[in-house]
């Protein structure tokens, strides 16, 4: 039930562990959208679509299921990006279609599931273009390369400029951010 069907496989897998050739229409899966779980030494975070989770490491038994903060005019986010940092828990949420970016970054107390911060996206926070390190989070909010021309259209997409930004893991308040020259669709 983790909902990974056309995300990491489709119609096209061929589940013979024994055929080594490779087995499967190329779909973009974990390369542009990240993983569907992350492991501390006390927990493994599981995404399975709106939820998330917590199982204890030792035993594999679910000790608590997490869910995104809602908005009133939206329905329940799911999870896109899952990321774990010392006692903190990083979410891609609202996942846009493709899989591979989010209209929100949300931090939780790894332990408790309690929001600690979220900040929106002005355009998309590309998942495989945030890093964690030093008590920041780094990331990009724009349109992957692919995508930028679907958005051009769009007037209201080109009155904000992407970023490239470095934010207090603890806060949310940004450390730093770069809005001229901004390109690519990768951090690490």
């Amino acid at each position: 039930n983790l909902h990974t069907f056309g995300i990491y496989y489709n119609e096209t897998y061929q589940p013979d562990f024994r055929d080594t050739s490779y087995n499967q229409v190329h779909i973009a899966g974990a390369n542009a959208r990240g993983t569907n779980f992350v492991a501390a030494r006390d927990h493994v975070y599981v995404l399975t679509g709106a939820q998330c989770a917590v199982l204890d490491s030792a035993t594999g038994a679910t000790v608590a299921e997490f869910s995104l903060p809602g908005r009133p005019d939206s329905p329940q986010p799911s999870w896109g990006y899952i990321g774990v940092y010392r006692d903190f828990l990083i979410a891609g949420a609202s996942m846009l279609p493709g899989n591979i970016a989010s209209e929100a970054l949300v931090v939780m107390d790894r332990h408790t599931g309690r929001v600690v911060w979220q900040l929106d996206a002005d355009h998309q926070f590309i998942h495989n273009a945030i890093a964690v390190g030093a008590d920041k989070i780094f990331c990009l909010d724009k349109f992957r390369p692919p995508h930028e021309e679907v958005h051009a259209d769009n007037s209201t997409s080109r009155m904000k400029p992407y970023r490239l930004m470095a934010l207090d893991l603890f806060t949310g308040e940004i450390v730093w951010q770069k809005k001229e020259n901004i390109f690519g669709g990768w951090l690490g």
